[in-house]
């Protein structure tokens, strides 16, 4: 492995299999002699990150582009403080959402602007994994791990979502790579790990 290390994000919907296929992948990973430290957005432990959790649980709130652009400051601790320290150490990290998510949570005619902010501000991913579902299933999926939903868990909110990743893809720039979440969790695993490795990020 390079004497730093690489970087890989994943996105998708609510309710996508991201938390599930993150655990998985990051044991065949460490399985191959990696490093890896796992991590997600938004932080629990940056001050940014406590107000987020607020508002997105219904407890306060903030206006829709304020709110992405608490994403923002939030994401630029976490990569000083976690993110970049790890990667600069050799570690393989595995981040549960990016900056991919800012653009495509917030309202349309402010996603050029949030996309270019963030790719000034913080490191880039060497690749990011976007797990596509459809809303229907994830809606499912989330009645039965989650007492309460939170302002974005909505239907209509994930359609609107699933085709703002379509955005992202086209328009970011990154190593990007949409994946199918439907099937059994191995078939998704299988999936992503051939992706990784046809890549060479490991």
């Amino acid at each position: 492995m390079d004497e730093k290390g690489k970087f890989i994000v994943f996105g998708g919907i609510d309710g996508c299999g991201k938390t599930t296929q993150i655990k998985r992948v990051s044991e065949r990973i460490r399985g191959m002699g990696y490093e890896v430290y796992v991590t997600r957005e938004h932080t629990r432990d940056g001050a940014a990150g406590q107000l987020i959790e607020e508002v997105v649980n219904h407890k306060k709130n903030l206006n829709p582009l304020a709110l992405q652009l608490t994403f923002v400051a939030d994401r630029v601790d976490h990569v000083s403080r976690q993110i970049n320290p790890a990667i600069e150490g050799g570690k393989i990290v595995i981040t549960d959402r990016y900056y991919e998510s800012t653009p495509v949570y917030a309202p349309p005619e402010f996603r050029d602007i949030l996309l270019k902010l963030n790719q000034d501000l913080v490191r880039r991913p060497d690749l990011t994994i976007i797990l596509d579902l459809e809303p229907e299933v994830a809606v499912e999926r989330l009645k039965k791990s989650r007492d309460e939903e939170t302002i974005f868990e909505k239907k209509e909110n994930l359609e609107m979502c699933r085709r703002a990743y379509g955005w992202f893809i086209e328009k970011s720039g990154d190593e990007c790579v949409k994946v199918d979440g439907s099937g059994s969790e191995e078939e998704v695993t299988t999936r992503i790990m051939e992706e990784i490795k046809r890549r060479e990020i490991i």
